[in-house]
This record gives structure tokens, C-alpha cells and sequence, in this order.
């Protein structure tokens, strides 16, 4: 089969009902010839064609005059057809055949006489203009068929007609005036061709069962996105010796640096380029044709480079990993362990990015598909065909947010008119200053059965104590936090978001004990969320010397660490290594007054 497919447009002026001039191109190369026309004898409804001088004829190339598709395919009959072989069935002697429609027109041509098809052919193949079709057959003059010389007589019957009935064509008409002038095999076509597979086969354009034509001058460049390299191996080479060449040039186009000039019988070493393409030329003369050459090529990928993983901003947890290069079999591999002892992969064929954790399976267990977990460090890499490139491990965030307000309403994301989204993962801390308790009541509830969830706690996450796991369209209905303090945590996987919820609460606040105030002065906690270290800038007025600041864990009230204010203003710095994931708030109380004053809520 012809390897090379040419696409193109063809721009043609509609000139009468059957004469379509410039939408054909001959359906034999340069050299050829008609040597019996329309009605050249009597009832002759077509075109033979033959390459001149004839006893060349034989096995050549023939080529479809225009984009169409296969409509009826004969083949298996002798190579040497003769209708009128002794005892025969005259012109009823099956021949082989091939007929081709043309939508763009809405006409049929037939070729008859043919040797065989290309391999590969069936009715239902879609063929392009120039494409190498069939090679010729025989309707020599000696019977039965056992010419000594199959050129005699060799040629192709051409027909053109609006219709079809069966294996013949209706509505035939001479189409000496339905050609473009121009010849095949590139039949008016760029002749600079491009291929991006990263593997294939090189030929000539007569392909493994005839020669190449006269006059060919074209280039062919093999150019695998992201490839290191490119290697070429002849298995034969067999071109008109000093006249026809075959070039080979280390890059992407003629200018690139010259490989090597091939002629006559001797098979090119493997070639190699040093890049990712590699170009050839091939030019022809005015005679004598070789049988040309028969190769294969593969390619090296190049190793993905610049890994990165950039995350989406809260409330999602997702992570768009990207990469340069790319290549049809690679895969991306992640982990939650840093020697990948096991971990979730996806295919990611010529892409350079993907967002993660969507669609990401387990590579030994079907149906578990990744799901990120809030401060887990995830590890990754790219596997390209044959070895692996690691990108920097990254840390899925814990995305919270306190509310201090003693009433207020809860919804998802997408609000009241929208759903939420995918990825999503965030915590909620309803926290009132001197509060004795939290009262959620949900007036809807929609979120994907089993898939997506919601936890509600009285307290913390870490400490708290759990109240429900609620997902589908159960609703949680009232739920209340006798602490004083409800923390509700959301999750959506990739897949199904619905509605979501809508809910509001309110509080009940201690009779006694600690009383709500605000503290009127320049306060600041940095890093928020934090690691290691916490600090408290301050510029205080009032009676606040000798007061204290206390790092209380939320939730369990219990009191990290505590340290005295010496002076009106600086920074107050706390050494956090060690703690446990948690929430965790801030509060100065005043030595002169029963009261505490909460100025932040912070994270590590």
C-alpha cells in the first residue's frame, strides 16, 4: 500500500453538467499517454492508457484522479485478462476492476485491466488524488494467457460516468477534457510531505509492487513530536545509478546538514539523526526507472523536562501537573509513598499536562482511583517508554475557614442558584465568641450518593467528637454542636456535582463567664496557616502590660502555650515544631479583667 497520503484543496469551475475542468488529474504518471479514445472502435465508452514506449506498461502505477471512496473492488482474475482467450466469454470475461465515487462531483470512475490492487484496498477505503490505486494488467494478444512478455498490449481502460450498476458505470461520457494537465504522483500537490508517527515505513511511491516515475522531485519529513532522535533502516535501495538520488538531510528541511547521497544498488547504512527529524529528497530523470527502496524508521523520545505542579486555589485540591515533550505511550504515576511502592496512574498520550486526581487508578487495584487527602505530600513522575523523570513532591492544603459570628448561613459553593465543583475539599469552623452551643439547620441537601460527603463534628476535626457522615439527599436536618464550636468538612470527587446545600445557624451563648469585647489595637499573626513558628505582632494601648497570650487548641480548649506582654509593642514569638494538625486560635487576657480576647485562628 502507498504509504504517502496527500491532502489537499482543489479549487474547480463548474463548466457544464458532465465537464468539470481542473478537478482531475491523469490516473497514469509522467510518460503516459491515451493511445485509444472515446469511441476509438466501435462501443469503446472510455480512455486506455499506456506508458509509452508500451512494453513499460506492466505492473506500473495507477493513481486516483481525485479524493473519493471505493465502491466496488475485482480482483483474483489472471494477471494477463485477455477477454478473448480460446473458448472465452468475449467482452463478458471478468477483468479486475476497481470503481471509485467522487462525493465532491457526484461522479464514478472505473479502472479496468488492473494487475491487482494495493494491498490493503477494500470497497469502503477512502483513496486520495495521487494515490497509487492498482498497477496494470494485461490484455494480451496471446491465449490462453502465458505471454512471454506481459507488456504487450499492457494498459488501462479509464471511464468516467454519473452512475453505477453493479461493477459498471452508467451515464459514461468522454472525459477527455476533465483533466488538469498535471500528472501524478503529487498530481498538483505541495511536494513537501510530513509524517509525525514515531514509527512506520519508507518507500518509494510505486510502493513494494512497481517502480516510481519519471520526473519525481518532492521531500519527506519524518518529524515525531518530542522525539530525540530518528533512525532510518534501508532493507533495499535500488534507483537509476548517477541519475535518480535519494538525500538524506539531519534536520527538518534541504537546509539542514547534508547525511548522505544514495544511488544505484547499495543500501544505505542506518541513519540516525542527531535531532528529532529527519528530511529526505528524492529526484528522478527522464528514464529509466528502479524499483526504488523499501525502509522502516523509529524514533527516540525525548525525556519530559521541566515538571511542575501548580495547585488550584481553595477550596479545590487539585494539581495541573505539566511537562515538555510528549509522546504517545507515556504515562504519569502518583504516589502518597516516596519509593512508589504502589501508585495511581493515567495515560497521558501526546499531552503535556493533566489535572490530577481525575481518573488516576491504582496500578493493582481496578475501581480505586485517586483521591487527595488535605497536608499528605504527594510524589510524582513521568514515565516516557523507558525511564522514568520526577517532578517535585507537593503538598495538598487544608482549606478552612473560621467564622466567629453567632448566626449566619452555610451554602456550597455554587451557592443557591449553581452546584458546587469538583475537587472540592474544605473545612468549616463555626467557632462564636462564648458560645455554649451551635445549631445548624439544613433546609436542602443534594450531593452525589456514596461519592461526595460531609462530616459534621461537635468541636474540632482532630478532637472533636463526630456527629454524621451525610452524602446523597439525606439530609443532616438540625444538627447542633453542644461545644460551642461545629466544624463541618466537605468533599466532591471528580465525577457528579449536584445541587449542594443550603443551611443556617445560630448560637446560644454562656450566661456567665467570658464576655464578648474587641481590642481596638494594631495586632497582626503571621504565617497563617503555620509551620514552626507562629508570631504575634503587636501595638497595644490600655492597661495590657503584664497580660498574657495564650496558643489554645480549638476545640479542645486546651491551652498550648502561654506567654506575658513586657512591653506595648513587638513581636511575640511562639515555636510551634511538633504540633499536631489542628486549629488553633490566639487570645490575650487582660490581668486587670476577667476577660479574654480572641484575636485570630490560625492553622498549622
Amino acid at each position: 500500500m502507498k504509504k504517502i497520503k496527500l491532502f489537499f484543496i482543489t479549487v474547480f469551475t463548474l463548466l457544464s453538467f458532465y465537464s468539470f475542468s481542473q478537478w482531475a488529474c491523469y490516473p497514469m504518471g509522467q510518460g503516459a499517454s491515451m493511445v485509444c479514445g472515446w469511441a476509438c472502435y466501435s462501443g469503446h465508452q472510455g480512455q486506455d492508457w499506456q506508458y509509452t514506449p508500451n512494453n513499460t506498461s506492466y505492473g506500473q502505477n495507477i493513481y486516483a484522479v481525485d479524493d473519493g471512496v471505493v465502491t466496488a473492488l475485482v480482483t483474483g482474475y489472471t494477471g494477463c485478462d485477455d477477454p478473448f482467450i480460446a473458448g472465452g466469454l468475449d467482452w463478458a470475461q471478468p477483468t479486475n476492476l476497481i470503481i471509485v465515487y467522487h462525493s465532491s462531483v457526484n461522479l464514478y470512475t472505473r479502472y479496468l485491466h488492473i494487475k491487482d490492487a494495493i494491498p490493503g484496498l477494500a470497497v469502503g477505503s477512502t483513496v486520495y488524488k495521487g494515490d497509487v490505486i492498482a498497477y496494470i494488467g494485461n490484455v494480451g494478444p496471446i491465449s490462453p494467457c502465458n505471454n512471454t512478455n506481459p507488456n504487450i498490449n499492457a494498459h488501462l481502460h479509464f471511464e468516467i460516468g454519473t452512475g453505477q450498476s453493479g461493477n459498471s458505470l452508467t451515464g459514461r461520457y468522454d472525459p477527455i477534457n476533465d483533466f488538469t494537465g498535471c500528472y501524478p504522483p503529487f498530481c498538483c500537490t505541495s511536494t513537501s510531505l510530513n509524517n509525525t508517527n514515531c514509527s512506520g515505513t519508507f518507500e518509494d511511491t510505486g510502493g513494494s509492487n512497481a517502480t516510481y516515475s519519471n520526473y519525481e522531485n518532492y521531500t519527506f519529513t519524518i518529524a515525531p513530536p518530542s522525539a530525540a532522535a530518528v533512525s532510518v533502516n534501508f532493507w533495499w535501495l535500488d534507483v537509476e545509478n548517477g541519475y535518480d538520488y535519494l538525500y538524506a538531510y539531519d534536520g527538518p528541511n534541504t537546509s539542514s546538514p547534508l547525511i548522505g547521497a544514495y544511488t544505484g544498488t547499495s543500501i544505505p547504512s542506518n541513519i540516525t539523526s542527531t535531532g528529532g527529524a529527519i528530511t529526505f529528497k528524492f529526484i528522478s530523470d527522464v528514464s529509466i526507472l528502479g524499483q526504488g527502496w523499501s525502509a522502516s524508521w523509529s524514533c527516540t523520545s525525548a525525556a519530559p523536562q521541566s515538571l511542575n505542579a501548580a495547585a488550584s486555589s481553595c477550596p479545590h485540591i487539585d494539581f495541573n501537573l505539566s511537562w515538555l515533550n510528549s509522546g504517545a505511550n507515556w504515562f504519569v504515576d502518583i504516589s502518597d509513598v516516596s519509593n512508589f511502592s504502589y501508585f495511581w496512574n493515567q495515560a497521558v498520550p501526546n499531552l503535556t499536562s493533566i489535572i490530577s486526581p481525575n481518573n488516576f487508578q491504582h496500578i493493582s487495584i481496578p475501581g480505586n482511583y485517586l483521591s487527595f487527602q488535605p497536608l499528605k505530600t504527594y510524589y510524582w513522575r513521568v514515565w516516557n517508554g523507558t525511564a522514568h523523570t520526577y517532578g517535585n513532591n507537593f503538598t495538598i492544603p487544608w482549606c478552612v475557614n473560621t467564622d466567629a459570628n453567632c448566626s449566619g448561613t452555610y451554602d456550597d459553593t455554587g451557592g443557591s442558584s449553581a452546584i458546587y465543583t469538583s475537587n472540592e475539599d474544605y473545612t468549616k469552623v463555626i467557632q462564636p465568641l462564648n458560645a455554649a452551643s451551635v445549631t445548624m439547620n439544613f433546609s436542602s441537601f443534594d450531593i452525589e450518593q456514596n461519592y461526595d460527603s460531609m462530616w459534621i463534628y461537635n468541636g474540632s476535626v482532630a478532637s472533636g467528637t463526630l456527629i454524621g457522615v451525610y452524602t446523597g439527599t439525606v439530609s443532616p436536618g438540625t444538627v447542633t454542636a453542644s461545644s460551642g464550636t461545629m466544624t463541618l468538612r466537605f468533599k466532591s470527587d471528580s465525577y457528579v456535582e449536584n445541587s449542594g446545600w443550603t443551611a443556617n445557624w445560630n448560637c446560644t451563648l454562656l450566661s456567665t463567664g467570658i464576655t464578648a469585647n474587641t481590642i481596638n489595637n494594631n495586632l497582626s499573626v503571621y504565617p497563617n496557616p503555620f509551620s514552626n513558628e507562629l508570631n504575634l505582632k503587636y501595638s497595644l494601648e490600655g492597661d495590657y502590660l503584664n497580660s498574657l497570650v495564650q496558643l489554645i487548641e480549638v476545640g479542645s480548649g486546651r491551652i498550648i502555650q502561654q506567654k506575658n506582654i513586657t512591653e506595648r509593642s513587638g513581636i511575640i514569638k511562639f515555636d510551634t515544631e511538633g504540633l499536631a494538625s489542628s486549629l488553633y486560635m490566639l487570645c490575650i487576657k487582660q490581668n486587670s479583667k476577667p476577660d479574654t480576647y480572641i484575636k485570630v485562628v490560625s492553622l498549622k
